[in-house]
């Protein structure tokens, strides 16, 4: 199985459940500057550029950067554009037990210190060889990329590898580059997009937060991990996706208690089983990252688990 390097305490800095790590940090909180980002677009001098790369064609799917325009302290918003092919679909950071994750490698860029890639809330997929977390239509992965010098064009080259799958899973590579200077003028366009994606990506909260998704109690079950959360009734998904460290692997969440909370609210149960483990791990005090997820809207909580929060 393969995983992704994330940027939390708990995390290995090399690898994560066996899989290869990706070249960048996730990051976990809501607070990248992409509205301002309009604002400081409009006031920018026009320079002529491409706000797009060439894309970068597969079988079944393409890949392509986008500038989104500057943002606060020197940063620089852009993005992951991956179209699919009808019927397939390709995977999240955490791929679950049947998924491969996509890797993204950033080292040729010039004038790049870093890149952070930001991750929409994913579905859950079923098939014959089991469970995985993904995306079924075409997305935007928001990049916050931070240049060496703001003052100084900077080129995003990235290549990437990454599985599109339909009944059988196919490797989507692709290489593509972006030039960005300073004070190019914006496609308002791309900025909308990019923004749009990025208020799909979960936003960090703390459990028993009046969060809507939310998460109100999270205790670990007999190798697995019970968690009580809070729906929109008219939610058409709703999940939960358990991260863990090296080793353990969380499957997929059943549903064991759902309950109407007055006519706009449903509070569900959730049983995840922990389906690998190391030799000798306990559950107990384990450092998870959990994520619920009612249709495209997510809210991502960091934990341990002799840590829980009572249910409200």
């Amino acid at each position: 199985m393969r995983s992704i390097e994330f940027a939390l305490p708990h995390r290995p800095s090399k690898t994560h459940h066996g899989k290869p790590t990706m070249m960048f940090r996730v990051p976990r909180s809501a607070t990248a500057p992409f509205v301002a980002a309009i604002a400081l677009m409009l006031a920018a001098p026009a320079a002529a550029q491409s706000a797009a790369s060439p894309w970068s064609r597969s079988a079944h799917s393409s890949i392509r950067l986008l500038d989104g325009g500057p943002a606060r302290d020197g940063e620089r918003i852009a993005g992951i554009e991956i179209t699919l092919a009808p019927e397939f679909k390709t995977y999240w950071r955490d791929p679950g037990d049947s998924g491969l994750p996509p890797v993204f490698d950033w080292s040729a860029s010039t004038n790049v210190r870093d890149v952070v890639v930001f991750w929409p809330a994913p579905h859950r997929f079923d098939d014959s060889a089991g469970s995985s977390i993904g995306y079924s239509e075409d997305l935007i992965l928001p990049l916050a990329v931070t240049p060496q010098n703001p003052s100084q064009p900077m080129t995003l080259r990235l290549k990437a590898d990454y599985a599109v799958c339909s009944t059988i899973c196919i490797p989507g590579r692709g290489e593509t580059a972006l030039s960005i200077q300073p004070a190019a003028r914006q496609d308002f366009g791309i900025v909308q997009r990019i923004a749009a994606f990025r208020r799909r990506v979960p936003a960090r909260a703390e459990i028993g937060d009046p969060t809507m998704p939310g998460v109100l109690r999270v205790a670990p079950a007999q190798k697995a991990v019970e968690i009580e959360g809070r729906v929109p009734a008219s939610a058409r998904i709703a999940d939960v996706f358990v991260e863990a460290p090296e080793g353990w692997l969380f499957g997929a969440a059943v549903p064991s208690v759902v309950l109407a909370e007055g006519p706009d609210t449903r509070r569900i149960v959730w049983r995840v089983p922990a389906v690998d483990r190391p030799d000798g791990g306990t559950i107990e005090g384990l450092p998870i990252t959990v994520t619920v997820v009612a249709d495209d809207e997510g809210v991502e909580y960091r934990l341990k688990l002799d840590a829980a929060a009572p249910a409200r």
